[in-house]
This record gives C-alpha cells, structure tokens and sequence, in this order.
C-alpha cells in the first residue's frame, strides 16, 4: 500500500508563489510609521505578531496609532479585547486617537464629542468580550474577513485570551494559545497583532539598560518566541523615571520600539514621540528633540 505523500517540484513552488502574487496574496500591512515601516516593512499575510510591554507602558495606544493610520486609508480591521469596555470613556478615547483629536479637550467633553463627530465609514469592528475565548475569535474574524474584507487582526491582550482546553498548566496553555492563533493567521490568511504583558523581572533592574526588555521578559517567552513570526517591545524610560538617556538626551516624551524578532527583514530599534495624553505615537524627527531639551 503507498503512503500519502504530499510534496512538489521547484518549478510548480515557483508558479504557486508567482500566480499568489499577482493575485496580490503578498500584500502587507504598513503602520502608517515610517520609521517602523523602513525597518520591519510592514505586516505580511499570515503573520503572527506580538507588541510586548509592561502594563501602563503604552501598549493600546500604540496598537491604536496602527490602527488610526489604517482606517484612516480606509483599510478595514478589527480590534478584540477583553481588557475594554463598551462606554463612553472608552469610545471617546477610541475616536479621538483616530480622528486625531486633543484627548484633554475629549476627556472633558465626552459625550458632546461622540454626538459631534462623524464616525461615517470608519472601518472598524470592535470585539470588546469579558472573556475572550479562542473559539469567539476565531469564529468572529472568519465572519470579518470574508463578510467584511478585514485586512488585519488586532487582539488586545493575550494573557486574557481564554483557553477552554486550559489544563492547570500555564506553559502548555500558552503554547497552545499561541499555536492557535497563529493557525487562525494563517487559515484566514491576514496579520494578526497581539499585544502581551511583560514579567516582573524588568522592575528589578537598575538603569537605563536595565529598563530595556528582553525576550526573556515576556509572560510565557519560549512559547511566544517559537511561534510569533515577529515580536517588538516597548520600552518608555520616563515609566521608570528615567528622564534623560547616557548621552544627555531628554526622554520625557519618547518611546523605543525594540524589533526583536523579524522573520520577513531585520532587527532594530526606532525612536518615537510618545503623547503622554493618550499614549499614542508617531514618528520622531531630531527637531522635536532639540524643542523638547529647550523646553525642559
């Protein structure tokens, strides 16, 4: 009896990738932040992405910078969240980082703004869930991307992605939540972007370099670093109270953003401006530097 094999030749590979191609199967997703874009080149179809993060260090706001960016070219995605609720607080922050609007004005004036603004053809589907399951996600983005033509998947955070499957460990949880969604990537065939909390370990290192995190610091980072086909940290030194880096340079108002895993380009970091208000970001120009260390 012969086994079931499954393969092909390089010739009929090379044809599958050329005919996807022209079908635009290779698209990707850009942020809208060029600096990040020039270094990571965007996000691919199928891809798994984590954005890690200490809690309070930025992390929704930097998804929502993405995401601003993107429906703003009218590119549809989706947001899931088990950390948000659906009220006004939370909608008038939501909108304000998209319509770029002053939050200092829209925190005193939330439901005036929400009346006021028009939110027409804003391509955005929320999924604010109190328990967020594997199982809701995954039925849920099938029906956006084929009903609704969502390009890219953000889910906001993965320590709270729910796991009915849950067997007491937290490493073979982890795994499989991980596995998992990358599948879901893969299946549906758009980015996903995750955002991930870090361990404690960062608070117990001294320093500037101390601050910086680490693979090792994410919440289950052996299962996250084998299967996220890219993770970028946030480091914010103000966080820690850390106001000007060893050169001199002020960091009131500045953000790294780490890459340290890319399976479509390179590694690095990028330097960006961090608004204090709403936690959102946009790129850094050396001008802004020179206005912040006249200002401080």
């Amino acid at each position: 009896m012969a086994n079931n094999i499954d393969f092909t030749d390089i010739p009929n590979a090379v044809a599958l990738v050329c005919k996807r191609a022209e079908e635009g199967d290779n698209y990707r997703i850009e942020s809208g932040i060029i600096s990040i874009d020039i270094l990571k080149r965007g996000w691919f179809r199928s891809e798994f992405s984590i954005i890690g993060g200490r809690p309070g260090i930025g992390k929704t706001g930097f998804i929502l910078s993405i995401i601003s960016n993107l429906v703003n070219k009218h590119i549809p995605v989706s947001l899931f969240s088990a950390k948000d609720i659906m009220n006004e607080d939370f909608m008038a922050y939501l909108i304000s980082c998209i319509k770029y609007q002053d939050y200092e004005y829209v925190r005193e004036n939330k439901l005036d703004f929400l009346k006021s603004v028009d939110m027409s053809n804003l391509p955005l589907f929320l999924n604010l869930q109190s328990r967020l399951t594997l199982a809701y996600i995954r039925d849920n983005a099938q029906i956006l991307v084929e009903r609704h033509g969502v390009k890219c998947i953000f889910i906001e955070s993965l320590q709270n992605i729910f796991n009915s499957e849950e067997n007491g460990n937290e490493k073979e949880n982890m795994e499989y939540i991980c596995h998992e969604l990358k599948q879901i990537a893969r299946d549906l065939n758009v980015p996903i972007i995750v955002t991930s909390d870090l361990n404690r370990a960062i608070e117990h290192r001294e320093g500037f370099e101390g601050k910086e995190p680490l693979l090792s610091d994410l919440r289950g980072s052996s299962a996250i670093e084998f299967e996220a086909d890219s993770i970028l940290l946030l480091h914010r030194p103000a966080y820690y109270g850390i106001y000007q880096d060893e050169s001199g340079n002020e960091l009131h108002e500045f953000e790294y953003v780490k890459i340290v895993k890319n399976k479509y380009n390179g590694i690095g970091e990028v330097l960006l401006k961090y608004c204090h208000s709403n936690g959102t970001v946009e790129d850094f120009f050396e001008e802004d530097r020179t206005k912040k260390q006249a200002k401080y």
